[in-house]
């Protein structure tokens, strides 16, 4: 392709992506396309660089220093210059526009591809000077991609500690359980001697003894994240299982137990929520001030949920 043929392959392709081609040009267009694919290649980048450079404008076009300036008018002058070149000195011989006006008709003048790219601009003579801006900028970015937020994501991934819904983590606790996983550690149905157990393990809240026709079987202390948690067991007349779990409101958030914030404000009004899951398990959430301690209760048994209800009235 001779030098003239790619200033009008630039000028077509430009106006394909400013939107301004005529039918007729259009159709010009797609014959080129059909000939050499390349052309949309070049069509693509075209349309990616106006548009970076329009998304940077408003930075673009702000005033230059002084020193850039003399650096940039120098690059300008001594790109004039080779361009006032003749062709057949640049290419080594002379091109012959009427060939490529069999190709493509004329639109108007064959801007080059510094006037494509960059006509735009309020101050185009400042343009080499934009390109080095926005390789400035892209580098900084990079730069502080690599440096600077990758030791933050190193730190924020050590300080990440896996989170779970208090009630989906009452649930696994019932399975373990149920299946024999969790055995009692302390066996009795006395509050007291339980609550001395739980003490004397490191639990430092007060147990809430909850109102329910079951029979206190015994408990069971954990620890999470270094914080000592106490699990209740009961057992109804018909030998079906009751688990509780007693967790301090304030611990929510330290021990990595969440409760949705809709469902916390709910509880904080004193009412009970009650959900019936797909795998048959029935779970109550409430919270409970016991001794100037907010304290949120759940309690997960096999139950139809009327009939654990049942059992709290």
């Amino acid at each position: 392709m001779n030098t003239n043929e790619s200033i009008y392959n630039e000028e077509y392709l430009s106006g394909k992506a400013d939107g301004t081609l005529s039918p007729e040009e259009q159709a010009v267009l797609d014959t080129m396309f059909a000939h050499d694919t390349a052309l949309q290649e070049n069509l693509q980048e075209i349309v990616h660089l106006k548009a970076l450079l329009q998304k940077h404008r408003a930075r673009l076009v702000a005033p230059i220093p002084d020193d850039v300036k003399r650096s940039v008018m120098q690059a300008l002058q001594h790109e004039y210059a080779k361009e006032q070149v003749p062709i057949s000195l640049a290419g080594g011989e002379e091109s012959n526009p009427t060939e490529v006006q069999h190709v493509m008709p004329h639109r108007h003048s064959a801007p080059s591809l510094f006037d494509i790219v960059f006509g735009w601009l309020p101050e185009p003579r400042f343009a080499f000077a934009t390109v080095l801006m926005v390789a400035i900028i892209g580098a900084g970015t990079w730069i502080g991609s690599r440096f600077i937020s990758a030791p933050q994501q190193a730190l924020q991934e050590k300080a990440v500690v896996p989170t779970v819904g208090f009630t989906d983590q009452a649930l696994q606790n019932f399975s373990a359980v149920m299946a024999g996983k969790i055995t009692l550690q302390k066996v009795t149905s006395s509050f007291d001697e339980l609550e001395q157990f739980f003490h004397d393990k490191g639990v430092s809240y007060p147990l809430v003894r909850p109102k329910v026709q079951a029979v206190l079987a015994g408990g069971v202390v954990s620890e999470h994240d270094g914080v000592k948690l106490a699990h209740l067991v009961f057992e109804c007349t018909d030998k079906s299982l009751l688990y509780m779990w007693q967790v301090p409101t304030k611990q929510l958030a330290p021990v990595h137990l969440q409760v949705a914030s809709k469902t916390m404000d709910t509880l904080h009004t004193g009412e009970w929520l009650w959900q019936h899951k797909p795998t048959n398990e029935t779970v109550a959430l409430w919270e409970v001030q016991e001794k100037n301690v907010a304290i949120m209760c759940s309690m997960v048994s096999s139950l139809p949920q009327p009939k654990m209800m049942a059992l709290f009235q």
